[in-house]
């Protein structure tokens, strides 16, 4: 009875155990595929049909498509014009879209559709119904950049397209200017106008800044004799970012540099620096521009990597990230690059001993191969605003003595309340081989 007992206890233990083990395996195979739900399903691209100009035979049309996670797959994002009879289609890219469909049937209503497929076939971002009619008018229906004829200049070609069925529409002209985009005050600033007397008006646009600027194009023109205004488009030159980057210092072990970069008014805009050793990233500093409105301008604070190897070469990279703009990607852009080599071996420290008028500065060293040859010392008054201004500097030159490398030298208290003197040795001839040894503060 008891061994029956025991057996019917343990094949019940092996249930339970079977039991929890599919259940256990289904929560985690449950939770698996919600993270994975989550994480590979990109944001979904959205499109917005701005406007439509709709004439007896054609139909012009301006689109704005942005895809912030890269989803649409290339070659498939597009503009569908369609009926039961007819279909017509044109390719789109991310940003702004303008473009016409012709040889249309009068007095037929279309279907447009805008159309991308991320990954599971082509699926609608927008739509909308029209129906041609002999209205007169105007419409911009192309803008291609091409090479400018100086370097920090744009030109664009822009075609016009003019409906005049029953000879009413006049004069047409189309109006350029453009506005500098800034995180404060906006400028804005009246370019040309160019007359638009034909049917189809190919015009080409000089001189407009390379800079990240809105350009607005305004079609006007008599209607029955009334100055009327016949379209408008606007779109944003290509985003344009700058920086450079140059070493300050290098040591044994340390590398000491500087960024020049830009604020700019764009959305996630963030600066970094990697550093390689080789083919292999060893460290990555992010780097916090200053908010200096239209200037590049240096980072508030040296950016210093530590742990280096002795004599050893590496290759520094400085990298800008953002959001465009117009389509919301993520850009990422390589600025500039630079390559230098720690030194050699050497140790060196520095004493500052106040005496009535003046500080008396020991510097000993171990350098035996001769690495450093001078000190420096560089004196700084501190304005009330915590602002330090150069006012003075010094070079002594180090003393080698039985194997020891030596200076002993006087500074000269500074007659300004508030100061800060740096010593420093350094390399004669070459700037960057330098090694910040003291700071004298009152």
């Amino acid at each position: 009875m008891r061994k029956e007992i025991k057996t019917r206890l343990k094949e019940e233990n092996r249930k339970r155990s079977e039991i929890l083990k599919q259940w256990f395996s289904s929560f985690f195979m449950s939770l698996g595929v919600v993270v994975i739900a989550v994480t590979l399903i990109p944001k979904s691209p959205s499109a917005e049909i701005i406007d439509t100009k709709v004439f007896s035979d054609a139909f012009t049309y301006q689109v704005s498509v942005t895809d912030e996670d890269l989803a649409i797959r290339d070659g498939t994002l597009k503009i569908i014009l369609e009926n039961q009879m007819e279909y017509q289609e044109q390719s789109l890219t991310t940003g702004t879209n303008v473009g016409i469909f012709e040889t249309l049937e009068a007095d037929t209503p279309y279907t447009i559709r805008v159309m991308a497929d991320k990954g599971f076939g082509l699926e609608v971002l927008a739509k909308r119904e029209i129906r041609t009619s002999p209205a007169p008018g105007a419409a911009i229906i192309s803008n291609t950049l091409v090479e400018g004829i100086e370097p920090w200049m744009r030109s664009y070609q822009v075609e016009v397209y003019v409906s005049n069925p029953e000879g009413n529409v006049g004069d047409v002209w189309l109006d350029i200017s453009y506005t500098y985009l800034s995180w404060y005050e906006e400028q804005t600033y009246s370019l040309t106008s160019i007359p638009c007397p034909d049917n189809r008006n190919l015009l080409t646009v000089d001189n407009i800044p390379s800079g990240y600027v809105r350009v607005d194009y305004t079609v006007r023109g008599k209607l029955d004799g009334v100055e009327t205004i016949l379209d408008n488009y606007s779109f944003h030159t290509p985003f344009e970012i700058y920086g450079s980057l140059y070493v300050s210092r290098v040591t044994s072990s340390t590398v000491g540099m500087f960024a020049y970069v830009e604020s700019a008014p764009v959305e996630d805009l963030a600066y970094r620096i990697e550093l390689y050793q080789g083919s292999r990233l060893v460290q990555t500093k992010f780097i916090e521009p200053m908010s200096m409105e239209g200037e590049m301008h240096e980072e508030q604070s040296e950016t210093i990597f530590e742990n280096l190897l002795r004599k050893n070469a590496y290759l520094a990279k400085l990298y800008a990230t953002y959001l465009d703009p117009d389509t919301l990607a993520p850009v990422e852009v390589l600025l500039e690059t630079v390559e230098f080599e720690t030194i050699g071996f050497a140790t060196y420290s520095a004493t500052a001993t106040e005496e009535t008028d003046h500080f008396r500065i020991d510097v000993l060293g171990n350098d035996p191969e001769g690495i450093y040859t001078h000190v420096n010392y560089y004196v700084y008054e501190i304005t009330p605003e915590g602002f330090e201004i150069f006012q003075t500097f010094g070079m002594i030159e180090l003393v080698i003595l039985d194997g020891e490398v030596s200076a002993q030298f006087p500074i000269t208290k500074p007659a300004f309340e508030n100061y800060k003197i740096v010593i420093e040795v350094v390399r004669s001839g070459e700037s960057i081989i330098r090694l910040e040894l003291l700071e004298i503060e009152p």
